[in-house]
């Protein structure tokens, strides 16, 4: 990026001074080194030149912004908390990821372990109906060989 040496002084001055409002008349005696009259356009046109250089989007700019109701320019203060908060965002999103992984595993198991209960209690309620069915034919073939010996006396 190329800035004239006017434009490198303002964005120097600004960036030094992060954070604070300066109006375009203090913008201008800081850089021009010179008593300010009337010169609030002098100082518009470089700022929207800068912006055209270091802004992705001019028109809603990020870095260099104006604070309005006539109140002047500032470069935005990079917080120190910025990449600290990257990382915690980072980290909650993959705790979070975790989290629904671990549902879908339990979820996944719970629904093998209900299919392995439904399994084995309808091979146990097989085997009850088969043993239930063996002692009513043991009572019945008891009852039937008993009536048999009773009337052969």
């Amino acid at each position: 990026m190329k800035l004239t040496p006017t434009e490198y002084k303002i964005m120097d001055f600004l960036m030094t001074n992060a954070g604070i409002v300066f109006s375009a008349e203090k913008i201008y005696e800081n850089v021009w080194e010179q008593p300010a009259y009337s010169v609030e356009n002098t100082v518009m046109v470089h700022i929207r030149r800068i912006r055209e250089k270091i802004e992705i989007n001019p028109k809603d700019p990020k870095y260099l912004k104006v604070v309005w109701g006539g109140i002047g320019y500032k470069i935005e203060k990079k917080s120190s908390r910025e990449p600290l908060a990257k990382f915690i965002a980072f980290i909650l999103t993959i705790i979070f990821i975790i989290i629904i992984t671990l549902q879908i595993v339990y979820i996944e198991y719970a629904n093998l372990n209900l299919e392995s209960i439904v399994e084995k209690e309808y091979k146990n309620s097989k085997a009850f109906e088969n043993e239930v069915n063996m002692a009513i034919n043991d009572v019945y073939n008891l009852l039937n060989s008993g009536g048999n010996k009773k009337n052969r006396k």
